[in-house]
């Protein structure tokens, strides 16, 4: 008993949980309707939408561009007194009365061929018929109806209006059996028909001439007298034939209708019927209309510019359902471009330094200017080659934001390595950002060689900015100007020991006008001398010889140049002057 009572505490527990989370479903309309999936096939849909094109927009255009959508209910729900669109799938049809022999059938199905609720005859009986029934009891009037039938070699269906069973007034028919292929009216009018293929009929009769009128497919047929006179038509009969129809015939009939019935209009049959629907517009995801609701067909009309949405590639939804219950989308895609240009520069550059003291290191620095029209977010420089002796504080830089005609310093301080006394390397530094406008990553190589020799105390650098080697991004909505890099020749001399080939190699296209260890060198030595401590020591008459034949040195570039020597042993200072003094003279 105890088990029992558990297990019935645990069945309610899991029902009331089942019942809960049913509550807890989220809508599908909801705001936060999602379009990040491709549209679902319409393929048992009753709404048709007629999509429009793709756009493509600039951010600067104001202008409104319509998005239309067509949507066009197709229900299969045909109109009509017996339409039979409230019956259940499998019963017989409502209203009728059915007569269904061994072998045979007379039910509703869900569709046939966009009709949607209609009835099936099935005859599988070559002794027996099935048949369906009404009763009326007019002088005059109209009947219309929908009949499909296959083709198979035993097939034939009836409608009939009679006085009385078996009193055959008016016999429409459909055969095919031994040749025979007919589909009109028995004894008076037949042509050949095709199979499975709807067809609307309607007969206009009138006992007090005995004269039915014939259409079909809204074509006039003609006027035909009844087989056999009648006072009044009392029954419409359906059915399949005992010695025609058997092996498995099938025919289907939709939409029954009378003049007499409530609301009836000429062809009322051949429309179909509305349901409720609704649909709103979605832009990025989220519901920018109110629900609508519509009938029958419906066009919907929504603006976009370029200037409101923004950069980037946007999404427009039209959301609606179906009489189902089925909810679709279908997704328009709006691409605003713009004329946004990601281009920077790194100037080529030249910088001679001359560091006393057992300093190792050196500032390698350049300018970075936002040439574009498109702002540059997250940049970062890293250095991405560096000789392994070397190294770098620090080894990247990161700013937040460089804005169109800004300029930013970027600098490194690079520390020469302890055992290397003349020196030319390569030095690259990558670069990345982002377009804020689009989102899209950008990137760069910088490149410098640094060329220079140590002796004791002093160093000498020669270091040459090249610039950028090209610009990359991966978006068509950003343009992004290349560069080539600036042709060097260094890369001929880098295995020479002579301080002469590394400036000898140095490009004279740079910008201004550099002559290497000439005049201009004193500018860069008396730019350093004052901040150099100024004292002075006794030398000796050759090594002061030595530095006097060193044409055009100033007083200052003379003191600069003695406080180095007086800190090495005099075979080092010689070497120094010589080697200066030859470098100098080219």
């Amino acid at each position: 008993m105890k088990r029992k009572s558990i297990f019935v505490l645990l069945l309610i527990f899991l029902l009331t949980l089942n019942i809960l989370l049913v509550m807890m479903e989220k809508h599908p309309r909801s705001d936060e309707f999602s379009t990040n999936y491709s549209n679902e096939i319409l393929n048992v849909s009753n709404v048709d939408v007629t999509p429009p094109s793709d756009l493509d927009l600039m951010v600067q255009d104001p202008t409104n561009h319509t998005i239309s959508w067509s949507l066009t209910e197709n229900t299969g729900d045909y109109l009509g007194l017996y339409s039979f669109t409230e019956d259940s799938v499998g019963s017989n049809p409502n209203g009728w009365t059915v007569s269904e022999g061994v072998n045979t059938y007379c039910d509703v199905i869900a569709n046939s061929d966009n009709h949607r609720k209609v009835v099936e005859l099935w005859d599988s009986n070559s002794g027996g018929i099935v048949m369906m029934q009404d009763s009326i009891s007019r002088v005059a009037g109209t009947v219309e109806f929908w009949v499909r039938a296959n083709y198979i070699s035993n097939t034939q269906f009836n409608l009939i209006l009679e006085q009385s069973y078996s009193v055959e007034n008016i016999n429409f028919i459909i055969r095919r059996n031994s040749g025979t292929n007919w589909i009109g009216l028995y004894t008076t009018y037949t042509e050949s028909f095709t199979p499975d293929t709807w067809y609307h009929v309607r007969l206009e009769f009138d006992c007090t001439t005995d004269k039915v009128k014939y259409w079909l497919n809204s074509n006039y047929k003609g006027e035909f007298n009844f087989n056999v006179p009648t006072t009044s038509i009392n029954n419409v009969r359906v059915q399949t034939s005992g010695p025609f129809a058997y092996a498995g015939c099938r025919v289907w009939v939709d939409a029954i209708d009378y003049s007499w019935a409530p609301g009836y209009y000429l062809n009322r049959n051949m429309n179909q019927g509305t349901t409720n629907l609704t649909y709103a517009v979605y832009e990025d995801g989220i519901q920018e209309t109110n629900w609508q609701q519509w009938t029958g067909s419906v066009q919907i009309d929504y603006n976009v510019s370029g200037q409101n949405l923004g950069v980037g590639i946007h999404n427009v939804s039209l959301v609606y359902n179906d009489e189902y219950g089925h909810w679709y989308h279908d997704d328009v895609t709006v691409s605003v471009n713009t004329t946004v240009v990601a281009d920077w520069n790194v100037p080529p550059d030249l910088e001679i330094e001359l560091e006393v003291g057992r300093d190792r290191d050196c500032t390698v620095s350049f300018n970075f200017t936002n040439n574009g029209t498109a702002t540059l977010v997250n940049l970062n420089f890293s250095i991405a080659i560096l000789p392994t002796s070397w190294s770098a504080i620090p080894y990247s830089q990161a700013y937040s934001q460089l804005d169109p005609g800004e300029t930013i310093v970027v600098s490194f301080l690079i520390t020469v390595g302890p055992s290397d006394k003349e020196f030319f390397e390569q030095v690259d530094i990558n670069f990345t950002a982002t377009v804020m406008e689009t989102g899209e990553p950008v990137s760069d190589l910088i490149t410098v060689w640094i060329a220079g020799f140590k002796h004791k105390n002093i160093t000498f650098w020669i270091i040459l900015v090249i610039g950028s080697i090209s610009a990359v991004a991966t978006t068509s909505f950003v343009i992004i100007r290349k560069r080539k890099a600036v042709s060097t020749g260094l890369e001929k001399t880098r295995k020479s020991k002579s301080l002469k080939a590394y400036i000898s190699a140095l490009p004279s296209e740079l910008p201004g006008t550099y002559s290497v260890m000439t005049k201009e060198l004193k500018a860069y030595i008396s730019a350093l001398s004052s901040e150099l401590p100024g004292t002075y020591s006794v030398m000796t008459k050759e090594i002061m010889e030595k530095l006097n034949e060193i044409e055009d040195l100033s007083a200052d570039e003379k003191e600069l140049l003695i406080q180095y020597i007086i800190q090495v042993d005099r075979r080092e200072a010689l070497e120094f002057l010589d080697e200066l003094r030859e470098v100098k003279s080219n």
